[in-house]
């Protein structure tokens, strides 16, 4: 049990994080579109890769229990596609490129965008 989803990171020129990011305890679109919010600034929309990292670092910092952060990880793409019906609260896609959080899930098959307004990534 739990508040399970996996985020998945898109940068401005389309490229894909090479991993995702897994929570556990905090996978309601509400709380992982206020991660990505608050992380934004650090999040380089030029590099998917460095902006996951910004993103796992601040989840990690934002937990209040520390044992709770124990309850994020890392998991490759192809183990997330094929377990993200049975998440939770599913798959999120933040999209540096629009400034969208897109979340799919065995209820949202096609996907939904849970935060439409244009997020302001760090452009460097």
């Amino acid at each position: 049990m739990g508040e399970r989803a996996t985020i998945e990171i898109v940068d401005e020129m389309g490229e894909h994080s090479p991993a995702h990011i897994y929570v556990h305890w905090h996978g309601d679109h509400e709380v992982v579109c206020q991660f990505v919010k608050e992380a934004s600034t650090k999040m380089r929309k030029s590099s998917a890769e460095y902006a996951a990292a910004r993103l796992v670092a601040h989840i990690c910092n934002s937990i209040d229990n520390n044992s709770d952060a124990l309850s994020v990880g890392i998991q490759q793409p192809s183990d997330n596609e094929q377990a993200a019906a049975l998440l939770d609260h599913g798959h999120y896609i933040v999209d540096m490129g629009d400034g969208t959080v897109t979340q799919y899930s065995r209820w949202i098959p096609h996907g939904e965008v849970v935060r439409a307004s244009s997020l302001e990534f760090y452009g460097g």
